[in-house]
């Protein structure tokens, strides 16, 4: 047996070399040769990635395979079936991510292949280990390719948290605090504020964690304490005495005999609450008769959501019985008469949206399924109409729109947004054209209504503020409802369009809620102790995590050493893995990594890293592509002399060497044709690992920064100088776009870039100096906020 679990007498492990464009043919061959169908025994086919795991999947079905996809991304009811349809027998083939198989015990599960190589040694022979339960032969199977190491440190470094993250989200919460010692607030919106320069995507599904990951890193350094997230804390009391009294009305009001036990059960859960302690919907959402409710409405299963929504609905109908009274305080920050005030923005936003959603309708006017969007070209359509727009600003639209499913416009949003790039879009409509116009139309007069209801707060005597802080109660927003006679007629549920319009605002930062942002998302409550107010986070604080992503280095390439090992000889393979689980680390490093000790240091291959640095055979070339990352250099040297080598190797070394993310890179280049021949060198030397890098020539790049799209118009229409010096007008806080304040641009604008590289340096002017400048920050006091340049000309 080998040390791990896996039984070594039954199981035969077996490594094959594989190109990644014959992968789907080689697992449907091999378990054609293994397993044919109409003989006894299954299959599992692990894959690195969800949509990796659903392709293969619909491959095999088309090759008359009874197979299923599993990973972590479907639903309990469609992992319960497709888990269940496997034991049975029903599925022969399950092509799954990792997190399929450690619950499940099968015994005829003759054939595990693993169609892309695991992290670590110990995943795959855990995986492995999913054959043979029975004792009866088993075979495991390992398509193994150089790439898929490479795709694996790539996912590992994209999985983690650099020490500049942790830094910059502390920034973000202090600067979220605006000085108090309490902020509450969201992982969402930490990342939203891309002032910050954190290497996180927004459109990551993980990216909720690994905020959250980095407030516990904080808090371990002493710098923040986080109290338990508290997720809808509803504040009202009853009207009534006593249990009994509640019976009594509930039974005359005509409910059904499941709702009438679902408000019972609440009034219960709060007369049994002391005064002294707070009582939240996730709570209610535990009772036992919410539970039964969720297991008969399916819609409880397919919406985490959806019994926090029932239980405010609940609650709120128990206050408009005068069963409850509601007290929600809550408090946020209203922009009171400073030049862009709260009203003057909610005016500007809300023209933008309406002539947005009418551009949309008039270029799609009968959607079907998904479409490419430009945020750049739909912001130039606007502002050629005269609309005072920007990129951000028509991003942050359209995701309010993707967020208007929430209770109150139905189950989903009016639209659905997919990320693709830096400024590329997906976008699918779930609506109708008339429909989704009307609904946002709606939502505009209810966020009216409730930003008067705020301003009316202000004392007319107060003086001009960006962050005027005000005081309301859940109620006050009612009655103002109430007395609108259209939105009166026209909402049918009161406190769920309350909660849109108080959110809406928040995105589009008319207002910035504060207490009661809990009470509408799953927020956290920060707490600043005073003694830390001005500790920064160092590399002290960040040293343990920095060996634990060293060790998943260390494993990626041990599981790389096994898969070389097996295809030359398989018993070589089983010779490491007995030796990885019974010698010390340094005795097994000493064994295996003696000759290659730099290797464990790169989140690379050793193919690559030789391609990429030692194959330059340039002592002067190898220095600058190997110099630290975030050091910034000015190289000068003659025609010939490799410049534009120089600055695509450095490139590919921060891309496979440092595993910085692709669009953290900002590469310059003079002209179209050098920036065409750039990228392709890239490609050559890394790969699917160069997308993303952003490869500009100067006024393309001004363009960018701008938001401006020329497409269609032709050279001489465009004044290429004018360009530039309004980019670093924008960089340098001298202009604004809509929606943003002066000293923010620069870090809007440049969201996610840490590094420049700029090619031929000695033929810039003046004015693209200036630009580069002031996008590097040359002169910014906080070295964070500076981006890492290599110049070479």
């Amino acid at each position: 047996m080998f040390p791990g679990g896996v039984e070594g007498d039954n199981l035969r492990f077996e490594v094959q070399p594989i190109g990644d464009s014959s992968k789907l043919e080689q697992v449907h061959h091999l378990l054609s040769d293994r397993l044919p169908n109409g003989t006894p025994g299954t299959a599992i086919v692990f894959r690195a990635t969800r949509n990796d795991a659903e392709i293969t999947a619909e491959y095999l079905r088309s090759h008359e395979w009874t197979a299923a996809h599993f990973h972590a991304g479907l639903k309990p009811s469609q992992k319960k079936q497709i888990q269940d349809d496997f034991l049975v027998g029903n599925t022969k083939v399950i092509c799954a991510t990792n997190a399929f198989g450690m619950g499940i015990d099968k015994d005829d599960v003759r054939l595990v292949i693993h169609a892309d190589t695991p992290g670590s040694l110990e995943n795959y022979l855990q995986e492995a280990g999913r054959a043979g339960r029975d004792g009866t032969k088993a075979e495991c199977v390992l398509l193994y390719a150089d790439a898929d190491s490479e795709r694996q440190f790539r996912m590992e470094a994209f999985s983690e948290l650099s020490r500049r993250d942790i830094a910059q989200i502390l920034r973000g919460l202090r600067k979220a605090a605006r000085g108090g010692e309490e902020i509450v607030i969201t992982a969402g919106e930490i990342l939203r504020d891309e002032e910050l320069q954190i290497d996180i995507d927004v459109q990551d599904r993980m990216a909720d964690t690994k905020v959250r990951t980095a407030v516990s890193w904080l808090e371990r350094a002493s710098l923040l304490q986080r109290d338990e997230n508290v997720t809808n804390v509803f504040q009202a009391r009853p009207l009534v005495q006593n249990l009994a009294e509640a019976k009594t009305k509930i039974a005359g009001l005509n409910l059904s005999q499941t709702e009438q036990s679902l408000w019972l059960a609440i009034l219960r859960e709060i007369f049994n609450t002391p005064p002294s302690e707070s009582l939240t919907v996730d709570t209610l959402a535990l009772l036992p008769e919410f539970s039964n409710y969720a297991k008969g409405n399916p819609g409880a299963l397919a919406n985490p959501e959806y019994l926090s929504a029932k239980i405010l609905k609940i609650l709120g109908s128990m206050a408009d019985v005068d069963l409850m009274k509601r007290d929600m305080r809550l408090t946020a920050f209203v922009r009171h008469k400073v030049a862009d005030h709260s009203r003057l923005r909610l005016e500007r936003i809300g023209t933008v949206d309406r002539k947005l959603l009418d551009l949309m309708a008039v270029e799609a006017p009968d959607p079907e399924g998904w479409m490419p969007l430009s945020l750049l070209l739909l912001n130039q359509r606007l502002r050629n109409e005269g609309y005072d727009s920007s990129p951000d600003l028509v991003r942050s639209l359209l995701k309010s729109l993707s967020e208007d499913w929430r209770s109150f416009a139905g189950t989903h949003g009016s639209i659905e947004l997919r990320f693709i790039a830096r400024d590329s879009y997906s976008v699918r409509v779930r609506r109708d054209w008339a429909t989704l116009i009307a609904l946002a139309e709606k939502r505009r007069r209810l966020a009216s209504v409730v930003l008067d209801t705020l301003m009316a707060k202000v004392p007319p005597e107060a003086a001009p503020v960006a962050d005027y802080l005000v005081e309301f109660h859940f109620e006050e927003l009612h009655r103002a409802l109430d007395q609108d006679l259209f939105l009166r007629t026209e909402i049918k549920d009161i406190d769920a369009a309350i909660e849109r319009a108080l959110m809406f605002l928040h995105e589009q930062r008319v207002i910035v809620l504060q207490h009661g942002l809990a009470v509408f998302r799953s927020a956290m409550t920060i707490r600043f102790p005073p003694e830390a107010r001005t500790e920064k986070y160092k590399a002290a604080d960040y040293q343990p995590l920095a060996h634990h992503y060293k060790e998943r280095v260390l494993q990626v390439h041990v599981m790389s050493e096994y898969a070389r090992l097996g295809l030359e000889k398989i018993q070589a393979a089983y010779e490491l893995v007995l030796a990885y689980f019974t010698l010390s680390k340094d005795e097994f490093l000493h064994r295996y990594f003696k000759t290659r000790p730099d290797l464990l240091q790169h989140a690379t291959t050793a193919q690559s890293f030789q391609r990429i640095v030692t194959d330059l055979a340039n002592p002067a070339q190898i220095k600058v592509v190997t110099a630290p990352p975030n050091g910034n250099m000015l190289i000068m040297a003659g025609p010939g002399s490799g410049k534009t080598r120089t600055v695509v190797h450095r490139c590919a070394y921060l891309l496979r060497v440092e595993r910085v993310r692709p669009q953290s890179i900002l590469v310059c280049c003079f002209n179209r044709h050098a920036a065409i021949e750039l990228r392709r060198r890239l490609s050559e030397l890394v790969g699917d690992d160069a997308r993303g890098v952003t490869v500009s020539t100067y006024h393309g790049l001004a363009m960018r920064l701008l938001g401006y799209s020329y497409s269609g118009k032709a050279t001489n229409e465009i004044d290429f100088d004018a360009l530039i010096q309004d980019a670093t007008k924008l960089l340098q806080g001298e202009k604004s776009p809509a929606g943003l304040e002066a000293d923010e641009v620069r870090d809007r604008l440049l969201a996610g870039f840490q590094f420049i590289l700029v090619d031929e340096y000695q033929d810039i002017d003046a004015p693209q100096y200036d630009m580069i400048s002031a996008i590097a920050g040359r002169t910014l006091d906080d070295p964070d906020l500076r981006l890492a340049i290599l110049a070479v000309g």
